[in-house]
């Protein structure tokens, strides 16, 4: 049997790092050039354009698909 795998948006991931959260999001926002208040935005409104989103998956190792899947 075939398991699909689970689609998480990066909201959801952000939220699972637990004790690495502020680690990330600080190096995102440094490599980005945004506030801590404006990521928080961005993260909540969903509103990270698609050279930002490819910049937050190449630190995550991963693909902007993976990470921001389509609505």
């Amino acid at each position: 049997m075939v398991t699909k795998k689970a689609k998480m948006s990066f909201k959801d991931y952000y939220s699972s790092l637990k004790n690495a959260h502020t680690d990330f999001r600080d190096k995102v926002c440094s490599t980005l050039g945004i506030s801590e208040k404006t990521f928080y935005n961005k993260i909540n409104n969903d509103t990270f354009d698609y050279p930002q989103k490819v910049v937050i998956a190449q630190i995550m190792n991963s693909t902007v698909e993976e990470l921001f899947p389509s609505k």
